[in-house]
């Protein structure tokens, strides 16, 4: 999501303008289907495209760190603990990013790729209703200072999250309390040796392209088996 600058400084003006065409800062988030935030990064230039947004984001350190809230979920092969991204093409092929597959003529592929398309548009509606709850990430921002322009899409974000616990404690047919588990405001800061070799020791191993290959494979039976399964109640 892009937050419009306008009081952006001149001399910084060309490297915040993007597509937009006026100075903006991104927002990058992790959001569920509830819409809560678990993981943000403000303040890349507008200029920026996904991929150079990611390249900047702690997530990666967090993902060395095994700092991540964990999840285990069961599928049609058993149980799994990959944490992976509902993410668009521009991503590589990683285990850690799963992608559609285009307009595949297979049943399942096809079926897979539309169910994944549609947990995507999840952070869609995540920036949608923040824009919505607080106008000031939708109308062009009169602060000078990137630090003070950071510290308020922060202080949004977090309110966005209380307002979601506040109605999950008021909802008895809550899936789970978002309780146990810890949200931290995501600052670009520099990693360790040690957390840094972990670091590209991680990356090594989500970059390889027979992983990917499996685990969509896997994803694919299991949201098919889950579809067949419906169609028979």
């Amino acid at each position: 999501m892009h937050v419009p600058w306008k009081n952006c400084p001149s001399a910084w003006a060309g490297q915040y303008t993007g597509k937009e065409g006026t100075p903006t800062l991104v927002l990058e988030a992790i959001a569920d289907d509830r819409t809560y935030i678990w993981h943000s990064f403000f303040g890349s230039p507008g200029s920026n495209n996904d991929i150079n947004i990611n390249d900047r984001s702690p997530m990666w350190i967090k993902i060395a760190e095994e700092s991540f809230p964990k999840f285990t979920y069961n599928m049609s092969h058993g149980e799994e603990t990959n944490l992976y991204y509902a993410a668009d093409n521009i991503y590589p092929d990683f285990p850690i990013f799963m992608k559609s597959c285009g307009d595949s003529k297979d049943p399942s592929i096809h079926y897979y790729s539309k169910r994944l398309e549609a947990v995507r548009k999840d952070v869609e509606r995540a920036f949608g209703i923040l824009q919505a709850r607080f106008a000031f990430l939708k109308r062009p921002c009169l602060l000078w200072s990137q630090e003070y322009v950071h510290d308020a899409v922060q202080c949004c974000i977090i309110l966005h999250n209380m307002i979601i616990e506040e109605e999950e404690a008021e909802n008895e047919d809550s899936k789970g309390s978002l309780n146990d588990y810890n949200f931290t405001v995501s600052e670009h800061v520099r990693p360790s040796y040690d957390i840094f070799e972990k670091y590209l020791e991680n990356i090594r191993d989500a970059q390889s392209y027979h992983k990917f290959k499996i685990f969509r494979d896997h994803l694919i039976e299991h949201l098919n088996n889950f579809k067949r399964a419906i169609s028979k109640q």
